[in-house]
């Protein structure tokens, strides 16, 4: 058998396709100012409840920081009143 009577290889899946076509430079992300501390958090929501006059609680590993125990979590869990009055 010669080389000259083989057939060339047909390819399966997708066709391929040059990198240079398919590159596209997409515009830097605007940066984002850091998520407040739970602190800052807490305060802030504590204002706005207030002025609402809704009651609310602090509960999870925030209330336990309040009470001396340190945890390392960043989230802040809170339940709030909103029932209506009339």
């Amino acid at each position: 058998m010669s080389s000259e009577n083989k057939q060339p290889k047909k390819r399966h899946g997708r066709p391929k396709k040059s990198a240079g076509s398919t590159s596209k430079r997409t515009p830097a992300s605007p940066k984002r100012s850091p998520p407040p501390s739970p602190l800052e958090l807490l305060s802030k929501l504590s204002k706005v409840l207030q002025k609402l006059k809704l009651r609310w609680y602090l509960f999870g590993a925030q209330a336990v920081n309040v009470y001396g125990i340190p945890r390392m979590t960043a989230d802040v869990d809170v339940t709030i009143d909103v029932l209506l009055r009339s």
